[in-house]
């Protein structure tokens, strides 16, 4: 009878042993999967912590270059309205001198036509004609 248990107890023990053996196995393979996995999140960390980097590098350059421009709009802005208002000066200035200009025109007119009138009279007067 005490073979029989010893074998019974060896063959327990080699069962137990077994699957105690599939249990630290899969453990194994299961801590050995982890460690990779934790190693790729690692790199991945690594790699958005570069792109999140390269980003606010990117909006730093954006902001700068939006408050440029915005300077320059500014800028020309007040150059649009120095030349609207140069503009404005110069269409009064020309209407101006369209009226001085008409004006002359009708006064030469006047002085034409008093000049005819003069010469007419001298020329009836003598009959000489003046060229």
């Amino acid at each position: 009878m005490f073979i029989y248990q010893f074998i019974l107890f060896y063959v327990c023990h080699e069962y137990f042993r077994h699957i105690c053996q599939q249990i630290l196995d899969d453990e194994q393979r299961s801590r050995h999967s982890q460690r990779e996995e934790l190693a790729a999140s690692e790199r991945r960390n690594a790699v958005l912590a570069g792109e999140i980097e390269e980003l606010r590098s990117q909006i730093d350059v954006l902001e700068k270059t939006r408050k440029m421009t915005e300077s320059e709009l500014h800028e020309i802005s007040d150059r649009v309205a120095d030349l609207t208002n140069a503009n404005s000066a110069l269409l009064a200035a020309k209407k101006k001198t369209e009226v001085e200009l008409q004006s002359l025109h009708v006064r030469q007119k006047f002085y034409f036509k008093l000049k005819d009138c003069y010469f007419d009279n001298i020329t009836s007067d003598n009959n000489v004609v003046i060229l």
